[in-house]
């Protein structure tokens, strides 16, 4: 039930040691969310050299905490309020994920609203191996993946502006020449990305595994 609201996180970068071998420290993130019971209202992550926001939510109680709530299952809570945020310029794998294997699954539809998510390394957004979330509104451009569903079930995509590549950002990448497609201009940074750039990728997340089913995209 903390309330985070129109906080700017920009630059954040990663350690130089890990606290602990079971801690992913090493990739760095603005916003790092392990509990999504809380509220979240017109925050800008921009620049991390990872995701710039990340819902990090596991099975189980990390860290100190852990013994004060032995049964609270984080990767199971629903989502309290995510909406008007904004991430860009961020490195790793998205502006916005949901990560790591075991998934996020809320009990009902966590919706992300008006989520503005641009010029990201990789995706806009990344939802992996969960299930029951949904993009509603917002805008997602000059990403080398606008939403990439890897693995997750039942999300859907509704009321929402994509765009592989602004004329304004292809200005920008014009301007810069070879170094468009270097870190940290981070958008499109490799040398096929002008010729790769997708909307929507749905895909399973391993070869051979679970299709990501149940998923709709509307409006």
């Amino acid at each position: 039930n903390n309330q985070f609201i129109r906080n700017l996180g920009a630059v954040t970068r990663a350690v130089q040691t890990l606290i602990s071998d079971a801690e992913s420290d090493n990739i760095p993130s603005t916003f790092w969310i392990t509990n999504p019971v809380n509220t979240w209202i017109g925050n800008v992550a921009a620049g991390s050299g990872g995701p710039g926001f990340w819902f990090e939510v596991s099975p189980s109680v990390r860290g100190p905490s852990k013994m004060m709530h032995p049964d609270k299952k984080p990767s199971y809570l629903p989502l309290t309020l995510f909406v008007d945020n904004i991430s860009h310029s961020n490195g790793g794998r998205a502006g916005l994920q949901t990560y790591p294997q075991s998934g996020y699954k809320p009990p009902v539809q966590a919706v992300f609203q008006n989520h503005k998510s641009y010029r990201n390394k990789n995706s806009g957004v990344f939802f992996h191996a969960g299930g029951r979330l949904t993009i509603d509104g917002g805008y997602l451009a000059d990403n080398k993946v606008a939403v990439d569903i890897n693995g997750d079930h039942s999300d859907e995509i509704k009321n929402s502006i994509i765009i592989g590549i602004s004329n304004t950002y292809q200005r920008v990448i014009d301007s810069l020449g070879p170094t468009a497609y270097q870190y940290p201009h981070r958008a499109q940074c490799n040398n096929n990305a002008g010729t790769s750039v997708k909307g929507i990728l749905v895909d399973s997340y391993f070869n051979g595994g679970t299709r990501a089913t149940g998923t709709r995209i509307s409006n």
